[in-house]
């Protein structure tokens, strides 16, 4: 799978596991499952994408799609991260999203980072007081859901982090300086590309290089978990540190919702 794929594949399998279903609607005044498979999250982080290759004659279904939805627009690419045919079935759809008052809320860059297998490039300076820890406990989530909730202005459902803490091929993480905590991230695993989502540092921590210091620490961790790459789909804000980083960028992702 060409890395610009895998990155999209992570992202969606991580919606999957957050919790989704495929929409139901009626067209042609029978009721039919989407086809292709229309994926809605039940709850946070509320997107909705397509599995598969699109073919689309109507756009009915847009508004059937529930208000908070989050529709994200990507490139569809072959297995050598070239457009294919489907990109144009996208176009159509974002400009019927904009057509029925869908607005872009969100413009982020997908970007990868290949990791070597000298285990002394990732070698980590200590940084006093400042310490990594999963987390596993009820209290762990309380703590890291108030870091999202400060770090990026929007509440997580809990339930969708308690039934991820015991997940293999995932780690949930937190930052601590001294005894508080200040930051989060979620590693997700694929095969050997492991993605980094959920990446934040409480407001009053930021701009003192502690995000820095933490992406780091989880650069390290991804190679000790024997992943290949990194991949991660980074805000504008958030850029300049993961190209600082040695992050390559990939392609533009951007999110509608309705207004």
């Amino acid at each position: 799978m060409h890395i610009d794929q895998a990155n999209i594949f992570n992202l969606k399998s991580l919606w999957k596991k957050y919790g989704s279903q495929i929409q139901i609607f009626n067209n042609n005044d029978k009721k039919i499952q989407a086809q292709p498979e229309l994926h809605i999250n039940t709850l946070w982080p509320h997107r909705c994408w397509f599995n598969g290759s699109i073919i689309l004659n109507d756009f009915s279904w847009l508004s059937n799609i529930p208000e908070m939805t989050i529709f994200p627009i990507w490139p569809m690419l072959d297995d050598k991260g070239n457009s294919v045919e489907a990109s144009t079935e996208l176009e159509l759809i974002e400009k019927q999203l904009q057509k029925n008052n869908w607005h872009c809320m969100l413009e982020q860059t997908a970007m990868f980072l290949a990791l070597s297998d000298d285990a002394n490039e990732y070698r980590v300076e200590t940084r006093i007081g400042f310490t990594i820890k999963k987390v596993e406990t009820p209290d762990n989530i309380t703590l890291w859901l108030g870091i999202v909730s400060d770090a990026f202005g929007y509440s997580v459902d809990r339930t969708v982090i308690e039934k991820l803490t015991n997940e293999p091929d995932m780690q949930i993480l937190m930052a601590y300086e001294n005894s508080q905590a200040i930051a989060s991230a979620i590693l997700y695993k694929t095969g050997d590309i492991i993605g980094i989502h959920q990446f934040g540092v409480k407001q009053d921590f930021q701009g003192k290089g502690f995000a820095h210091s933490f992406m780091k620490e989880i650069i390290a961790a991804c190679h000790l978990w024997q992943g290949k790459n990194i991949v991660l789909q980074a805000s504008s804000s958030g850029k300049p540190l993961y190209e600082q980083l040695g992050f390559q960028s990939q392609f533009l992702i951007k999110s509608y919702q309705r207004q």
